[in-house]
Parts: C-alpha cells; structure tokens; sequence
C-alpha cells in the first residue's frame, strides 16, 4: 500500500481496458507540463499493477517533439517505480500549448477490475512544481465496441518541491456515494467579508485547497525539540474532517530523523486524543494518578519533532551527538528532512479540493516548553494565517497557559485548544470564539531606550534570548550540542 490507500475504501470497481488522461492545464507552466508518476491500482486491495512503456501512449510524447534529443525526461519515467522523488530525471515533461490537446493513454491490454489511480506530479523543485498538472479529464473504456464507458474528472495536487514525505495523490473511479466532508462548497464567494472574530491574522472565509501546511517558527523555550499533542480540521460544515494517517507528514518527520525508534510522530495527528471528564471531586492521589496518566496518553498520541535550527551544523562537528555516523547506524533516519524553508513543517494532504473553517490546536503539554509558539498556516502555497500559540497546561500544574483553558464539547472532554477561525458562520464563529487568542487583547509592552537610557521599563527585557532561533543557536551550537538531552517514548510490548 501507498499514499492514500485509505482513501479508496468503500470505493467501487470499474472495469476498463484503457484510461485515456486528457492534461487540461498546469500549476502556472506556460511552455511545460509533466508528471513525475502514475500508479494504476487493481482491484478493492489497490493493488498496483505491473507497467512499463510498451503500455503508454503520449501526444505530444516528451520534450522530442520540440526537436530535443537526450533529454532524460521521457515517457518511460511516469512507470519507472521512482515516485517519491525531486531528480527530474525520474519525470515526464512534454510541450504544453493551452487550448490544445494533451493526451496521455494507458493500454492494458485486456480488460480489469479497477479503482483508481495513485498519481505523482511534477516535482522538481518549488518554482518546477508549477508545470505539474492541474485539472484531469479521465476516460475509461472496455476498448471494445459497445463496451461500457466511464468518465470523470479531477484536480490533481500540487507536488511540494521536494521529497521529504510521500505525495502520491488517490484518483478514484468511483468514490462511494456518501459526499465527502469538508468537499469544496458550490458557489462559493471571493467578495469581501468583515472578520466576524479578532485574530492575530485577518484571514479568509472558507479557504478552498489541497495541501495544507504549518510552518512552525519557534518553541516555547525548547531549543531542542518542538511538538503538538492534537490537531483538528473543521470543513465548511462545521463538522471534523476525519483524517488518515497518510494524510498527515512533517519535515523533519519526528525524533525518527535522529535515528530514535520513537512513537510520537506526526501521523498520530490524524487520531483524537481521548481523555476522560476530569472529575468535579477528587484527592491529592487521585489527582496526581490522573495527571500521570494524561501525560502517557498525549505522548502517545502526540507527535514531536527536532527543530530544525538545532540540525543544521551537527554535520559537521566530528562530536555532534546526532551526527552523520549516528544517523547512518540507524535505519529510520531520514538525514533530517530539513526543508528548503529551513524551518520546521507539518502537512496535511488532501485528495481533492477542500474547504475548511476552522483549525484546533492542541499544543505540546508533557514538557510545555517544547510547545509552538508561533506558527504560519498555508494553504495551496498561499498565507492564510500567522499567529503565536498559548503555552499549554502541564498535567502537573506548573505551566498555565497564557489565556484561562478552556473545556469545549468538541474536545472529548480535554479543554486546552486554540482555534483558527477561517469563517463568518454565527454558529461557528459562537462555538470557536472562545478559543481564539488575539495579541491585541492585552496591553502592548513596550521598552522605550532614550540616550541609551531606559525611560520605560518592559517585562521581557530581561529574558534571555529564544534559544529557538537561529542567532542563538549560531553563537551557542558547542554548548547547545553538548547538553542535547535524550528523548524517546517507545510503544509498550504486550
């Protein structure tokens, strides 16, 4: 199984001999378009089949159409096997003309019980991304005179630019009956609304798109590791988007990325984090057994990750307690799947075009300083959203968060989440508005330095720096390396 597997459950068969793709247009490529590669997938295990060129047919075919001998980017590339990739070499690109005919046809010889397509786009690099193809028109036919005919259509993702996690894209024939939720809502508005809520971000009602992604820019004091214990996506409905785990990725992927066999990763996201009601009465040692055993169930389900600062040179210290020679004797190290942000990032992919109104956060609480504390949200490559997060509540007390918590009905019982608010529904808007903090809700502190004198004093002037940030970490690394602690939960056996 592969990216998206999930997605076909419940999906029925189509049989089909050949499935004919008509490229419709690009992710803004005037001259170019392409794919990286093309999964069919047989039967309701989605099984992948077995191809190679003698099943393809492309017009035009590549980039020899233009006259152009050598260059590696041929039609073969879409079934070579290597999908999860940014060497164009392992791509497809052909001529692209808007307003013309881009065929692409995959001849399987005989007939077969079908369920749809795992599809990668172009994915070069981020300005490359952008010749990728963005609207399908598919046909299936039995390839024989009166056979029957099946035809859809679809917008095919926009690949990331790089191949820190896998970006296949499931193109059902025949999603189940039931709508999807979240599914881009018709006649949707572009006008302008006023924002029915105070945010840090004035933010767009009922943003539609297909990857969303958080850029997380700062701990709450951790200059190590950075995480969250929950996350939520609200479609226009109001209702949760439920998730697979292949939906969910982050660069760097999780303490994997050092070579730790450890369980919080990113794809625990996907799955609510249940806690019992707190009880309205209860002794010391009822208590402490409580919050010891909320701590192991949000480390369970939560997920962290090294900040992405903190890697950035231990390459090159021989004694770097993370270096090359420690990651190479591990496995499960992805050689710290830094971004081309250079900042830490957590993707949520979805396989068609997805409206949302609402994000919920639930922000890293076992150890509250490896909490984030600022965050941008993109969605389709544009800013929806930048904001700085609350503190969580340790489960022991010693941490408050920055606003009272709050215990909501669509938190199984467990408050603490902070909501990002994309929508002027009232209904929402009434649920949602008590979790949104907003920086202009407090007095602005301000230090005010008159002849290098100060004349007003701030609250913040006397912490010391974020060590989250790159300054810090450039003039502390030696130290910061040598007092790198260690970290793991590992799934208990039995």
């Amino acid at each position: 199984s592969g990216a998206g597997a999930g997605a076909l459950t419940g999906c029925r068969l189509v049989r089909a001999r050949k499935i004919t793709l008509r490229l419709l247009d690009t992710y803004g490529g005037r001259d170019f378009l392409g794919l990286t590669g093309i999964e069919v997938l047989e039967g309701h295990t989605a099984r992948p089949m077995r191809l190679d060129l003698s099943y393809l047919h492309a017009s035009p075919r590549d980039l020899s159409a233009l006259g152009h001998v050598g260059d590696p980017r041929t039609l073969d590339k879409v079934v070579d096997g290597s999908n999860i990739t940014d060497e164009d070499h392992h791509m497809w690109l052909a001529p692209f003309t808007p307003g013309t005919d881009h065929l692409l046809t995959i001849d399987l010889g005989k007939v077969h019980e079908l369920v749809g397509l795992r599809v990668y786009n172009y994915n070069k690099n981020d300005e490359g991304a952008s010749r990728g193809v963005r609207n399908v028109a598919i046909r299936l036919d039995e390839g024989a005179v009166g056979g029957g005919v099946h035809t859809l259509d679809a917008v095919l993702r926009r690949a990331p630019g790089h191949s820190l996690y896998d970006f296949g894209q499931v193109v059902p024939f025949l999603p189940p009956a039931s709508a999807t939720p979240g599914a881009a809502p018709t006649g949707h508005s572009t006008s302008y609304v006023s924002p029915p809520v105070r945010q840090d971000y004035e933010t767009p009602m009922k943003p539609v798109g297909m990857l969303l992604k958080f850029v997380l820019h700062s701990s709450w004091g951790d200059p190590y590791y950075m995480g969250l214990d929950r996350l939520e996506v609200v479609g226009a409905d109001g209702a949760p988007i439920p998730l697979r785990r292949d939906q969910v990725a982050a660069a760097p992927h999780s303490l994997r990325s050092l070579g730790l066999d450890d369980t919080r990763v990113p794809e625990n996201l996907a799955e609510p984090v249940k806690l019992p009601p707190k009880p309205t009465k209860t002794t010391a040692a009822l208590a402490a057994a409580r919050a010891a055993s909320d701590t192991a169930a949000l480390a369970a389900g939560s997920w962290l990750t090294p900040l992405t600062v903190s890697l950035a040179m231990d390459d090159e210290s021989e004694h770097g307690q993370y270096g090359a020679a420690s990651r190479a004797a591990h496995p499960m190290a992805h050689a710290y799947d830094v971004p081309p942000s250079g900042e830490n990032e957590l993707y949520i992919l979805f396989d068609q075009p997805t409206a949302i109104s609402t994000v919920r956060l639930w922000n890293y609480s076992k150890t509250p300083e490896r909490g984030v504390r600022e965050v941008s949200v993109w969605f389709d490559e544009l800013l929806i959203h930048r904001t700085g997060l609350s503190m969580a509540a340790s489960h022991d007390g010693e941490h408050q968060t920055a606003r009272p918590d709050t215990t909501t009905p669509h938190a199984d019982g467990f408050g603490g989440c902070q909501s990002l608010v994309f929508t002027n529904d009232p209904a929402i808007v009434r649920q949602e508005k008590a979790l949104v903090a907003y920086c202009g809700a407090d007095e602005q502190d301000v230090l005010c330095i008159d002849e290098r004198q100060v004349s007003v004093r701030s609250k913040w002037m006397n912490q010391l720096p974020d060590p989250s940030s790159h300054g810090v970490w450039d003039s502390q690394r030696s130290q910061f390396n040598a007092n790198r602690p260690t970290t793991g939960a590992v799934r208990p056996r039995g």
